[in-house]
């Protein structure tokens, strides 16, 4: 049977399977999150120099409630 610390030496060489899978998966969602943050800055830029407001018929849905 192996020595405790040769077995220790041995987990940490290279990356296993599931190593490399959580790193794919943390750089693909860094990927989506920012092209996210991209797409949604563009389109708030674009309704904002169209005069488009989120907020702009609150006062109706409140007064009025939903039909």
């Amino acid at each position: 049977m192996a020595e405790a610390g040769e077995e220790e030496a041995y987990s940490y060489k290279g990356m296993s399977a599931d190593n490399i899978k959580g790193l794919v998966l943390a750089l693909a969602s860094s990927i989506f999150i920012g092209a996210s943050f991209i797409v949604k800055k563009k389109g708030l830029k674009k309704a904002g120099a169209s005069g488009i407001r989120a907020d702009c018929h609150w006062n109706d849905f409140m007064e009025k409630g939903i039909q």
